[in-house]
């Protein structure tokens, strides 16, 4: 849970299951956004494709990390 930052809520969970061959990791991201609800309206162009990129680029490193 973030005690300071630019959210108004940001919870971040991860979930670690063995499967065939490795570990599927999956990750949980709870916000929410000040200034809502005009935010919220923001949110698909902003912050989604932005936690897009952080964690295709975790996966990234990660596949890299294990070869």
């Amino acid at each position: 849970m973030q005690l300071a930052g630019p959210y108004r809520r940001w919870e971040h969970t991860h979930r670690l299951t063995p499967v065939a061959n490795g570990t599927e990791i999956y990750d949980r991201v709870l916000y929410r956004l000040p200034y809502e609800p005009l935010a919220g309206v923001l949110a698909p162009v902003t912050v989604r494709p932005w936690l897009r990129a952080i964690f295709d680029y975790r996966a990234r490193g990660t596949a890299a990390r294990l070869r």
